[in-house]
């Protein structure tokens, strides 16, 4: 299996998992923001911790790769909070479209500061996932909030930022294992890190959660744990711009739950938008299986 399809793989699974996670967050109904990305954590933490642990590799990493893991993970806090902040005061319809804006962006730092060319066919894929994504969610932009839109807007850019370091640091770990960072010291950095921070944010404002909110909690942790392994692995495989549009994979899973759970059926324009979603991710993956063979 070529590196390509494990980065295709791990994504897809990442979006299930951040999929389910979206669920429980949402079932869990009107708990702070941050008691909620604590508790999402708390799973990550702990497997993520043992997992370093057998392996014996180290918990914080490089001296040198400091700055890195900091970076990524101040980002990645400001990420969550954003849009957690973003679906909770706006339309959500609108906050998807922003909140999908980030595989875009990604896609631009690695182009401008990797010098990862993109072809034509990249830009008609991303031309009709644009496309796409406005026939699946059909924002409104109803809302006067504008405050809620730009906070929406930096935690797409920060959450981009994030993933844009976790390439950095793959980069640096293909030219020489012994300057990068394994895959389990990322996690484990960014979930004690983000832990601390969602603890101290917590603390003021702790509310006492339901038995039902405790298993819809842990469940969305689970997700999270699944979501967080999958989009590391995936960007350090292969590069943004080949592996990123499958990210959009979310929303699939997303309305497969969604029916599911709330009977949300989609509608003409929704499946006219998957499609044109899908060929996309296709469009992209033959392209390059013709390059590499």
């Amino acid at each position: 299996m070529s590196n390509l399809q494990k980065g295709i793989i791990a994504i897809l699974c990442s979006s299930f998992g951040f999929a389910c996670m979206a669920l429980c967050i949402k079932a869990q109904g009107d708990l702070p923001l941050a008691q909620k990305a604590l508790f999402r954590n708390i799973p990550t933490l702990i497997v993520s911790s043992y997992i370093v642990y057998k392996n014996k590799e180290p918990f914080f990493g490089k001296r040198s790769n400091l700055a890195y893991l900091v970076a990524r993970s101040i980002f990645g806090c400001v990420g969550i909070l954003c849009a957690f902040y973003g679906v909770t005061h706006l339309l959500l319809g609108d906050a998807s479209l922003i909140n999908r804006m980030e595989p875009f962006i990604t896609i631009l730092f690695a182009a401008i500061f990797l010098n990862e060319s993109l072809k034509r066919h990249h830009y008609i894929a991303y031309i009709l996932i644009f496309i796409g994504l406005l026939l699946i969610i059909r924002p409104t932009f109803a809302s006067k909030d504008y405050t809620a839109y730009f906070i929406a807007m930096l935690g797409s850019f920060c959450a981009a930022c994030a993933y844009f370091i976790l390439r950095l640091l793959g980069s640096r770990n293909l030219k020489d294992k012994q300057a990068g960072e394994t895959q389990n010291t990322l996690i484990f950095f960014f979930s004690f890190f983000s832990s601390i921070v969602f603890l101290i944010l917590t603390i003021p404002s702790f509310q006492t959660m339901n038995s039902q909110q405790m298993m819809w909690a842990a469940l969305s942790g689970l997700g999270a744990l699944l979501g967080q392994y999958g989009i590391t692995l995936g960007y350090r495989y292969a590069a943004p711009k080949e592996v990123s549009i499958f990210s959009y994979s979310h929303l699939f899973f997303s309305m497969s739950l969604g029916v599911i759970f709330f009977g949300e059926f989609p509608d003409l324009l929704n499946c006219i938008g998957y499609a044109l979603v899908i060929s996309s991710a296709l469009l992209i993956y033959i392209k390059r299986e013709r390059v590499v063979r």
